[in-house]
C-alpha cells in the first residue's frame, strides 16, 4: 500500500461518492485499488500491476489532494493526463494569518456570485476552486500563460 495523500474530514463523502462511484471511477482512471480511512482522512493505494504508468503513480495524489481542497471529482481526474497541472496558493502567504483578512481574500476571489471566479477561470484558461485558505488551480501548460491579444 501506498499513501497518497490526507484529506479533509468533511471531503471524504466526496472522494467517495454515492454508492461508492467516485472511488470506482478513479479505480479505473488509475489502475489501482484505493484504501480510504474515514476516521484520519488517509486515501492509500494498491497497486494491482507493476505495468501501471509512472506518471499516472505521480499524479494521483494530486488528484486526491484536488478533490480534498474543494475541486469536483469530474474536474480532479484530468489532472492525470500528462498537460494538465496542479498548482496550489495558500491565501495566507500574501494576507497572513489573521482569518478575517483570509476571509476578505477569499470573498474578493469567488465575487459576488461567482462572478470574479468565472472571469479569472476564463481569462486564464484554467478551472479553479477556493477550499478554506487554499486556491487550487489546473489547466494545461497553454492556461498559464495570459491569453496573446489578437
Amino acid at each position: 500500500m501506498e499513501h497518497l495523500a490526507r484529506i479533509p474530514q468533511d471531503r471524504i463523502a466526496v472522494l467517495i461518492g454515492k454508492g461508492g462511484e467516485t472511488r470506482r471511477m478513479l479505480e479505473e482512471a488509475c489502475g489501482a485499488s484505493l484504501e480510504i480511512d474515514s476516521k484520519s482522512g488517509d486515501v492509500m493505494a494498491d497497486w494491482k500491476e507493476d505495468g501501471v504508468d509512472p506518471v499516472i503513480r505521480m499524479k494521483m495524489p494530486d488528484v486526491i489532494v484536488a478533490i480534498g481542497r474543494g475541486l469536483a471529482p469530474k474536474r480532479a481526474v484530468q489532472l492525470i493526463q500528462d498537460e494538465v497541472f496542479l498548482r496550489m496558493y495558500d491565501i495566507r502567504e500574501w494576507v497572513g494569518r489573521q482569518p478575517n483578512q483570509t476571509r476578505r481574500m477569499r470573498s474578493r476571489l469567488i465575487g459576488r456570485n461567482g462572478r470574479i471566479r468565472s472571469l479569472i477561470e476564463e481569462i486564464s484558461r484554467c478551472e479553479m476552486a477556493i477550499y478554506g485558505s487554499s486556491v487550487l488551480v489546473i489547466g494545461d501548460e497553454e492556461g498559464w500563460i495570459w491569453p496573446p491579444l489578437r
